[in-house]
């Protein structure tokens, strides 16, 4: 029995260096553009990618992927090892 590949709600990158570390989270589905409004991350994000990915320090990022990540699907971009689904604490 063939299984379908899991819908991918927002995509994460980890951006910066140690110094100002940072992230990109990108809203890919309906209902994680809805959490994105309804919790006003756009307002807090000082920027916006050419994708839509909202530019976030690394503290935000990562309170609002361990809110997000219990009811929606997140996955961890990485330019050299690709993209990984995250699984909730």
């Amino acid at each position: 029995m063939m299984t379908s590949a899991p819908s991918i709600d927002f995509l994460v990158e980890l951006t910066g260096n140690r110094f100002t570390p940072t992230g990109i989270i990108t809203p890919m589905s309906d209902r994680a553009f809805e959490l994105i409004h309804d919790t006003g991350l756009e307002f807090m994000a000082y920027g916006v990618t050419d994708s839509n990915g909202y530019k976030l320090d690394r503290s935000t990022l990562d309170e609002f992927v361990a809110y997000v990540e219990v009811t929606t699907t997140v996955a961890m971009y990485h330019p050299e090892y690709g993209t990984a689904i995250l699984e909730a604490a």
